[in-house]
């Protein structure tokens, strides 16, 4: 079941739990209502995937943020997480998340991509589909 606060509210939410454990600052944005829901099967994947990802952010030590944008596009949600960890060692350790979640993203239709960005950090884009509610509630 998915959860009644909507997506946005709940990534924030692990964001920010996530942060104040580890010390490592959690921006979030987002270019979704906060209370627009999705599938509970989208919601449950966007979380473990998040989670994953939050824990290979914390492994290495050159980390000192992450950024999280959450969108809404037509029919499917993005979520993009970047680092600030600029020695380009984690675009490999993202791309193992990819790897863990290929099946479950793809039953969903989905993708994932790493980017490393030079001296910048890393990025990963997970999109999943998901069809808007006709009576607009998600």
């Amino acid at each position: 079941m998915g959860s009644r606060r909507g997506l946005a509210n709940v990534l924030e939410s692990d964001l920010r739990d996530w942060s104040r454990a580890t010390g490592i600052r959690g921006i979030f944005y987002s270019r979704m209502r906060d209370h627009e829901r999705v599938p509970a099967e989208v919601e449950a994947l966007l979380r473990d995937i998040l989670a994953d990802l939050l824990a290979t952010f914390t492994m290495a030590p050159g980390t000192r943020s992450v950024d999280l944008l959450l969108e809404r596009r037509d029919d499917h949600v993005l979520l993009f997480v970047a680092d600030d960890d600029d020695s380009n060692r984690r675009a490999p350790l993202l791309s193992r998340t990819g790897g863990r979640f290929h099946d479950r993203l793809g039953r969903a239709g989905g993708s994932f991509e790493t980017e490393a960005i030079d001296r910048s950090g890393a990025t990963a884009i997970v999109r999943i589909p998901a069809p808007r509610d006709p009576r607009g509630s998600s």
